[in-house]
Order: C-alpha cells, then sequence, then structure tokens
C-alpha cells in the first residue's frame, strides 16, 4: 500500500536485539497494563526509554518509544502511553485499563482528534500459541517504522520476553499496533490504535 508523501524517518529506528544490548526485565503483569492518551506531549525523563523511533508525518514531529514491556507515542497534539506504570504529572484525556472487558474498539472524539483502540491476548502455551506470537512479530515488522526489544531473563525458556511496536502513517493520522510478550505468563497482548486528526 502506497504511503503518504508526507511521511518521513526523522531518525533511525534503534533496536536492541542483539545479546550485547539486552535490557534486564523488570518482572510485571499484562493483568497491570493501563493505555492513557494525553492532548499533549509527555516527559519522557521518567521513562526508561529502550528503542526509539522518529518519523514526520501531516506536518508533526513523532516520536515513538519502547519503554520495557510498554510503549509510548508523542507529538505536540496528543501521546499515547500503554503501560504498567500510567501515572502522569498530567490527567489523560482517555484512560482505559487494567481490565479491557469492554465493547472493542475503545474510541474517544474530542474536537480535532478521533482515537480508537483495540486490545487483545495470546495464550502462548503450546507449540500452537507461539506459533501466533511468531506470526504476530512478522507482521509488525512490516510496517513501514518499527522497533523490536527483547529483555534479559533468566527463566524465559526459548522465547524472552520482548515489545515490537509498528507505525503505519495514514492519510490524516496515525496507526500503531504493538506487541507486548510476557513469557512468566505464558501470555503475549497485542494492541492496535488508530488516530486521525481532522
Amino acid at each position: 500500500m502506497p504511503q503518504p508523501s508526507s511521511l518521513s524517518c526523522t531518525e533511525r529506528p534503534v533496536e536492541n536485539r542483539r545479546p550485547g544490548l539486552a535490557v534486564q526485565y523488570q518482572d510485571t503483569s499484562h493483568r497491570n497494563l493501563r493505555l492513557c492518551l494525553f492532548r499533549q506531549a509527555i516527559d519522557t525523563s521518567r521513562f526508561r526509554v529502550v528503542s526509539s523511533a522518529g518519523l514526520r508525518h501531516l506536518d508533526l514531529d513523532i516520536r515513538v518509544h519502547v519503554i520495557g514491556a510498554s510503549h509510548l507515542i508523542q507529538c505536540g497534539r496528543w501521546s499515547e502511553l500503554l503501560s504498567c506504570a500510567a501515572e502522569s504529572e498530567m490527567a489523560p484525556v482517555f484512560a482505559l485499563g487494567p481490565d479491557f472487558s469492554g465493547r472493542q474498539p475503545f474510541r474517544y472524539l474530542d474536537g480535532d482528534l478521533h482515537f480508537e483502540f483495540e486490545i487483545g491476548l495470546i495464550p502462548t502455551e503450546g507449540d500452537s500459541g507461539l506459533e501466533q506470537l511468531d506470526r504476530a512479530q512478522a507482521r509488525i515488522s512490516h510496517y513501514p517504522v518499527h522497533l523490536a526489544s527483547e529483555f534479559a531473563t533468566d527463566n524465559a525458556g526459548h522465547c524472552p520476553p520482548v515489545t515490537c511496536l509498528g507505525v503505519r502513517p495514514l492519510e490524516r493520522g496515525l496507526e500503531v499496533s504493538s506487541l507486548h510478550y510476557y513469557p512468566q505468563e505464558s501470555t503475549a497482548v497485542l494492541s492496535r490504535s488508530v488516530t486521525s486528526v481532522r
């Protein structure tokens, strides 16, 4: 699919998939994930940013970050934070979780901003679950901008904790897909958001 001509990658994605760059995994649970949407950029200094990329789209400078088993998308007009530690000095205009059992996709509309969010789980016990995990990682790796970060842990088995983040510019917005894998819980979390600017 052709991409909007306004896309330009302003910073090459920095990934940490090599063992020498592995960051120690902080044992968290997918049951603690929360989504927060802010109507401005938020300060990244309180997060441990593992990998990042930048792009320019719709005359906006957009930064995408893997922050452990979480992610942060930020630009001047909005920020999306999916994290187990979603507290912020600013109040979100929209927040979900940790219970995501409501009707999906979740929607938020505020003036010129329209946001949709979906989330689901992949149980990864057994070969079929790990195959689904591999397929999800492969799909995200085909996004025009993507990050993948693995984490060092003592008990991950053959598949370590990983966060994958894919970003696709849209004609009037941005699509973000993420995969957060928690091997200690044999669970992966898939999310997808679409943010449109009117």
